[in-house]
């Protein structure tokens, strides 16, 4: 994948924002809004890398369906319970193990250092993500988001932790594959 596609990705979850800031939907402008900004220097960080671009149009791929989903009503809100929520967290948690992997693979070169690294740091940016949650819970009714409390972002962190060790598993066993 090249730049240009990375691009579109990016373009088109921008595009997915301003929509949603016309129809009104302010509460998931503010939050993809946020989050767009910062994984900008993330994605800075990783742009040497073969597989950034690849990394973060997926990244983006997912915000574009999070977001269209939420603002958009697409997923009914009974089905936010069975795990609409949860599937997400477990991407992320991927996706940031996966661009740790990117980021830390030249840098540590013990191997159990490295995987216990991309766990901890999916973890890391996952419990500075439940922070952000409310922090975004807080601000007046029309731009928050709903945080749901403590046992919400308990699991929350068990399903960014699960995803990191999965992307770690088959990193580990790709040699093997």
């Amino acid at each position: 994948m090249d730049k240009r596609a990375f691009l579109i990705f990016r373009a088109t979850w921008l595009l997915t924002l301003i929509i949603s800031a016309a129809i009104g939907e302010w509460s998931w402008v503010v939050f993809h809004g946020i989050v767009f900004i910062v994984t900008l220097p993330l994605v800075w960080l990783g742009r040497r890398d073969d597989h950034h671009y690849v990394l973060d149009a997926l990244f983006s791929a997912m915000m574009i369906t999070a977001l269209a989903i939420s603002a958009f009503t697409i997923w009914p809100d009974y089905a936010t319970n069975v795990g609409y929520d949860k599937i997400f967290h477990m991407a992320g948690g991927a996706w940031l193990a996966g661009f740790a992997a990117v980021i830390l693979r030249k840098r540590i070169t013990d191997q159990a250092v490295f995987y216990i690294g991309i766990v901890t740091f999916a973890l890391a940016i996952g419990g500075a993500w439940e922070v952000f949650e409310w922090v975004l819970s807080l601000l007046p009714q029309a731009y928050a988001t709903q945080s749901p409390g403590m046992a919400d972002a308990m699991l929350d962190l068990v399903a960014d932790t699960l995803g990191a060790a999965i992307v770690a598993a088959i990193l580990k066993l790709r040699r093997y594959l």
